[in-house]
């Protein structure tokens, strides 16, 4: 409790410090879904799939010769957080205190400087594999019918979810459509394997939108070796590509190769179709997941409604298929047919 005391207090106090400067951005993000299971996972869940919600600060301030510095502090704040191990701190376990410990945990948190050469900064950020295409592209991200983890996308920090720590990322301007972002570790440590962000990690993404409604992307990431556990070197790959056909209908494709994913290696393909009609946005996506191992294949399918009741909040109900021998997130048993099916309804508020 003491421990909550405090981290309410630091929390407070740096919320009205920070309010005191007028350039200060403060936004909250909320989100809870209510999910009847089916299949090999029957039963009925209330989440804030892999931490949705967020309360976070943003500020920037002029510093003359056409640069401008920056910084940026976001906490995840799961409302359905239980006293379960590894939940929002991973480095609290005790219990049963834990639920009360872990409300808020640190998302991206960084500080920089931009100018017209580009934005050097330094932090915890999301990976920019994650964010090149991946999240962006999945219009059901962080809701029980999202393809990461699910047999669509990747999961894992070097992949489509958490973030990387003890990082530098340089991003450039956009030039002819084309931008360039790029992040490492510059520290020179053992390559400890209980922490993210060590020496030799390296991402990198091109994004480029020169074309009216396209977005292409390309992607890497490349996971250090660690010496204190003896393992290899394991990278990712990834391509996509985004097009806005009209003011209603989208298409993405994506495929990944991966070998630092929680979900094993292997390769995936994820598309996805959303149209757009008055405040429903209609989405069916479809992916795969062909592992490297053959008892880890997996097929994924989704499709929905998400509805804008208004400009910041949404209403989101739709099913998700998750098929085959991956690691589907529940059972969490390997190397046995599963399949799960989940029926969501769930609630987004933007402030």
């Amino acid at each position: 409790m003491k421990k909550t005391i405090i981290a309410a207090a630091i929390t407070a106090g740096m919320a009205a410090s920070m309010a005191a400067n007028a350039d200060v951005t403060v936004y909250s993000q909320m989100y809870a879904g209510i999910n009847s299971l089916g299949g090999d996972a029957a039963g009925v869940t209330q989440n804030d799939n892999d931490g949705r919600g967020r309360l976070g600060f943003k500020t920037s301030e002029e510093l003359g010769g056409g640069m401008t510095a920056f910084a940026k502090l976001e906490l995840q704040i799961d409302i359905n957080d239980t006293v379960a191990a590894g939940g929002c701190d991973k480095n609290y376990t005790a219990a049963p205190n834990k639920s009360v410990e872990s409300v808020y945990c640190q998302r991206d948190s960084f500080v920089g400087i931009k100018a017209a050469w580009g934005s050097v900064a330094a932090g915890r950020f999301h990976g920019a594999y994650k964010t090149a295409g991946g999240v962006k592209f999945d219009p059901f991200v962080a809701t029980a019918l999202q393809a990461r983890g699910n047999g669509g996308m990747a999961k894992g920090a070097y992949a489509s979810n958490g973030f990387i720590s003890q990082l530098v990322e340089y991003k450039s301007p956009k030039v002819a459509g084309v931008q360039v972002q790029y992040q490492t570790s510059v520290l020179d440590d053992d390559n400890d394997a209980t922490k993210t962000g060590s020496e030799g990690d390296a991402l990198m993404a091109i994004t480029y939108t020169g074309v009216k409604g396209l977005k292409v992307i390309y992607s890497t990431a490349k996971q250090a070796g660690t010496t204190t556990g003896g393992t290899q070197d394991k990278s990712n790959s990834k391509f996509g590509a985004q097009y806005k056909i009209n003011d209603a209908m989208k298409v993405t494709f994506q495929s990944e190769s991966v070998e630092a994913a929680a979900n094993g290696a292997g390769d995936l393909t994820y598309m996805n179709f959303s149209y757009k009609m008055g405040k429903h946005n209609f989405v069916i996506a479809n992916g795969s997941f062909a592992g490297d191992n053959a008892a880890h294949d997996m097929s994924y399918t989704a499709f929905g409604d998400i509805i804008k009741l208004n400009k910041t909040t949404h209403l989101i109900v739709g099913q998700r298929t998750t098929g085959g021998t991956g690691k589907v997130a529940a059972p969490a048993t390997a190397n046995a047919d599963k399949s799960v099916t989940s029926l969501t309804i769930g609630l987004r508020k933007n402030f």
